[in-house]
């Protein structure tokens, strides 16, 4: 559905566009190969960094952290961000190769997502998530400049404000909606496979699901309940121990998927001996003040 009302946004945009003279994205930036890939390019890092978000949802609403708590551990990615705008930036004045920001760069997001595929297990703390947290930001900070100046270069002043805003709707709208939209669909189908799987273990087979079953009748009994409700309490407090597990395992599904997401365009760059050449020329029109 999302993808059929994208399609039927940007038909009405290009019906609005021939009837406009100054419109806010004008088609003739489509005409530079580098926007094109550059939007894509910002996409794809949108949807990579779209995973923060389920970070926190897991910290806040499985783990019950304290959101200030929540905050104080994504500093980290301040921290990784101080480190890698500078180094980016540097070896962008040094005339780099684009190819190696960019492999260093989607390299730190593939270990962000393993890291964290490693770390989700019972009893999790929030010192384990500084680690990766601090990757996330090395990927952010050599990234997103790169990725900026590569969608600018060659393209005439008057269309800046038409590429600005490819790159921005194509991260913050189409990246975020839609990959979020993927994510949460992919976590919940998963979270219900995973726990159709464990419930299906809860059986007399299972001598310790069996044990634990029998405790928990045995607690209910002695508050008073009659023998129905007790097995009837007992068997949906067992079933409810393994919502916990399923989410974990779920979150880790997704991201041991995202890091070969991540790893995926290394392969590629390299494969295919991409964009081994410095950053171009660059032109924007001056800030109005």
């Amino acid at each position: 559905m999302a993808i059929g009302l994208l399609f039927i946004m940007a038909g009405i945009y290009l019906s609005h566009v021939r009837f406009t003279s100054d419109p806010i994205i004008n088609p003739d930036v489509y005409k530079y190969k580098n926007v094109v890939i550059g939007a894509f390019l910002m996409f794809y890092i949108g949807v990579m960094n779209g995973t923060g978000s389920v970070v926190t949802g897991y910290m806040t609403n499985v783990l019950g952290f304290d959101p200030v708590l929540n905050a104080l551990t994504h500093l980290a990615i301040l921290f990784g961000l101080c480190i890698s705008i500078p180094l980016s930036t540097y070896l962008l004045f040094k005339r780099i190769y684009l190819a190696t920001i960019w492999v260093i760069g989607f390299a730190c997001y593939g270990f962000y997502h393993m890291i964290l595929f490693f770390r989700f297990y019972p009893g999790i703390d929030s010192t384990d998530f500084f680690v990766p947290l601090v990757f996330k930001g090395l990927g952010m900070g050599f990234l997103f400049p790169v990725s900026l100046l590569y969608i600018s270069e060659g393209v005439p002043p008057i269309l800046s404000t038409s590429r600005m805003m490819t790159g921005i709707i194509s991260q913050a709208v189409f990246a975020s909606l839609l990959g979020s939209a993927i994510l949460g669909t992919f976590i919940t189908n998963m979270n219900i496979q995973h726990k159709t799987g464990l419930s299906q273990q809860l059986s007399e087979v299972n001598k310790m699901a069996e044990n634990q079953l029998e405790t928990y009748k045995r607690n209910f009994l002695y508050m008073g309940l009659s023998d129905a409700e007790a097995q009837k309490k007992a068997e949906k407090s067992l079933s409810n121990q393994t919502a916990q597990a399923s989410i974990l395992l779920a979150y880790k599904d997704i991201y041991l998927v995202m890091s070969a997401i991540c790893f995926f365009p290394i392969l590629i760059i390299l494969l295919f001996k991409l964009w081994r050449r410095p950053i171009g020329r660059v032109e924007v029109e001056p800030i109005p003040i």
